[in-house]
């Protein structure tokens, strides 16, 4: 049975890292991804990454608007969940920024990511927001069909050209 509590940072830190990690990994794009997930953790780890993105985590929650969730089935940490809010333009127009949706890869391809968005969508609309953003990289393929099930929409494209001494 799948359950859903508020992040604890102190308790919870090594399992957002490595989530947090494993995402980024899978989001670089293919010529990054040359190394092992392995050897890139252990690289990240070493670098101010991980405290940076924690205390990121931590100054977002001062927004009482902040979701920021462990998901748990038979209360094993399975999912991490955060969402944060802007308010656009000075209009009372407020947006939900997916910032984190991840599950463990051994309980992946089980309909846990697509219960997360949901759960997102439902918890930014009764905090105010009117839509809900999210990112995915150009090669995740099941991030885009789970978007995509969900009626989201492609609204911008990001470009990168990877620059060589001849370029």
């Amino acid at each position: 049975m799948l359950t859903q509590r508020p992040v604890s940072l102190n308790k919870d830190r090594d399992f957002v890292l490595d989530l947090y990690c494993l995402r980024g990994f899978d989001e670089m794009p293919a010529w990054a991804r040359s190394a092992s997930y392995h050897k890139f953790r252990e690289g990240w780890l070493k670098t101010s990454a991980p405290q940076e993105f924690m205390d990121e985590l931590e100054d977002s929650l001062a927004d009482t608007r902040t979701i920021a969730e462990i998901w748990q089935e038979d209360d094993r940490a399975v999912g991490f969940l955060w969402v944060t809010f802007s308010d656009l333009y000075n209009e009372p127009v407020t947006t939900a920024q997916l910032r984190i949706l991840a599950v463990q890869m051994s309980h992946q391809r089980r309909g846990i990511g697509g219960l997360m968005l949901r759960r997102a969508e439902e918890e930014a609309l009764s905090r105010g927001a009117v839509s809900l953003r999210s990112e995915t990289a150009t090669d995740n393929a099941a991030s885009q069909a789970m978007h995509g099930r969900q009626g989201y929409k492609v609204i911008s494209y990001q470009y990168e050209k990877v620059l060589t001494a001849a370029s």
